[in-house]
């Protein structure tokens, strides 16, 4: 399990760079636009690739949390109920937090 979240880690790492490296005008360099929708499409794109950034930042997060509760002997328990998350999900999403009853309850509630 460790390779598989090691690798994840890597990907993500991968795919933050390739984000990162987008090439996305900055507001304060926009020259005077013609129209009102070259303006929005720029500033949707920014807006797009910061809630990428934020999205994989947050997974990176989560991916580093599982490496630490495996190295813990932690790995695979709820941290909501304290039950046991099932294999096949942790195969599926090895940094999952939550078994899929109570990842259920918290998506109902958000």
């Amino acid at each position: 399990m460790m390779n598989l979240l090691l690798s994840e880690k890597k990907e993500l790492a991968v795919l933050m760079n390739r984000i990162e490296s987008e090439n996305v005008i900055e507001p304060d360099s926009w020259k005077v636009v013609n129209e009102i929708g070259d303006e929005a499409f720029e500033s949707l794109s920014l807006l797009s690739k910061q809630a990428k950034m934020d999205r994989i930042g947050r997974l990176a997060q989560r991916v580093d949390q599982a490496i630490e509760d495996l190295k813990k002997g932690r790995f695979g328990i709820c941290n909501r109920c304290e039950g046991s998350i099932s294999e096949d999900r942790l195969m599926a999403h090895p940094h999952s937090q939550f078994c899929l009853e109570c990842q259920k309850i918290i998506d109902e509630q958000s």
